[in-house]
């Protein structure tokens, strides 16, 4: 049985992320959904942008540069952040295996707008923009999404994707 070792990018992310007064609620692979509850909604989240960003800076300018020298590829992230309502539950079948997890739109939007970052980019969606401070906010651009990528509300208004360009 081969046991990892501790540390490593996982192991840092883990670390990371309540420093923000964020949860990691699972690892998905070589990924992470995390989660920032309140003490406020705006509050809330600019820390979930305050640690994306700083995730990137540990990536490019921490991890990387020690896989360079030591001849690996370096590695790439995207990183999609949403806003909004979701909640804790219980899911699964008692007769094999359960467990808690978040269950909302917001999460499946959150993946949705992770998967259209570039490399290295964070992609926002309106909700999360509106509810960021004025000087987050303006560190962010509307992007085009592709017709067969576009995502929409009630009454087929469609929800607007960003780019943090800072």
């Amino acid at each position: 049985r081969k046991v990892a070792p501790e540390g490593g990018l996982i192991y840092e992310i883990g670390a990371l992320v309540p420093l923000f007064h964020g949860h990691v609620l699972k690892y998905t692979g070589d990924g992470v959904i995390a989660y920032f509850p309140e003490p406020s909604f705006t509050t809330q989240n600019d820390n979930a942008l305050d640690c994306a960003l700083t995730l990137r800076r540990l990536i490019n300018d921490g991890f990387n540069p020690c896989l360079i020298k030591l001849g690996f590829h370096a590695i790439q992230i995207r990183i999609g952040l949403d806003s909004g309502e979701a909640y804790v539950q219980t899911v699964g079948s008692p007769a094999t295996k359960q467990h808690k997890d978040i269950i909302g739109a917001v999460v499946s939007l959150a993946a949705k707008i992770q998967a259209t970052a570039q490399p290295n980019g964070i992609h926002l969606g309106q909700i999360m923009l509106q509810n960021l401070h004025t000087n987050w906010r303006l560190k962010c651009a509307p992007i085009a999404l592709p017709e067969n990528c576009v995502y929409k509300l009630a009454a087929d208004k469609i929800y607007s994707i960003y780019q943090y360009q800072g």
